[in-house]
Order: C-alpha cells, then sequence, then structure tokens
C-alpha cells in the first residue's frame, strides 16, 4: 500500500539524501524563495512550512530542525530543513 489509507497507488514518496547536502537558502521574509548547491540552481515556486521537529530534548542536548516542502522551478518537490545553527539542508524530494 501506498500509506493513505485509499488503495489507489496515488501516493507520495520522501525520497532521502543520505547524507543530506548542505545548501544554501535565499529567504524572503523568513520564506524560502531560491536554492543553490547539491547540483541545485532554482526558484522556490510555493513553499509550505515550517513544520518543527525536535529530539532528545530529555537528554539535554536535544536537537529541533523546522522543515519547509517546496515546489521548486525544476518542477520537483523538495524536502529541507534548517538546523538551529540556521544551516540548511537538502533532506530529499517527493516522488
Amino acid at each position: 500500500g501506498n500509506g493513505n489509507g485509499n488503495g489507489n497507488g496515488n501516493g507520495l514518496a520522501l525520497r532521502r539524501f543520505r547524507p543530506e547536502p548542505e545548501v544554501e537558502v535565499i529567504l524572503d521574509g523568513g520564506w524560502p524563495r531560491a536554492i543553490a548547491g547539491a547540483g541545485l540552481a532554482v526558484q522556490v515556486v510555493v513553499a509550505a512550512g515550517p513544520y518543527r521537529s525536535s529530539g532528545e530534548w530529555w537528554a539535554g542536548g536535544g536537537w529541533a530542525r523546522d522543515h519547509w516542502d517546496v515546489h521548486a522551478s525544476d518542477g520537483a518537490v523538495y524536502r529541507l530543513y534548517c538546523n538551529a545553527a540556521r544551516r540548511w539542508y537538502l533532506e530529499g524530494y517527493y516522488d
């Protein structure tokens, strides 16, 4: 199954990059507008986010990320995240 419960096979899968390449993201009003690096040089057509994730807070250090799903000018939909150090990474693309 595709995990969306409707059984029609039209679900999207996130294809993760390992390791996740660091990219440069140009922001406009706090929203991603362009991505460069990892073989990409694209404009962001539509951005959705941020979606916050965090973990290991109970261990004292923890981590936090702001995830964004972006539809880029090359036609692909990418997942990006920005970590607490304000560094951006290309997590993967939707297929």
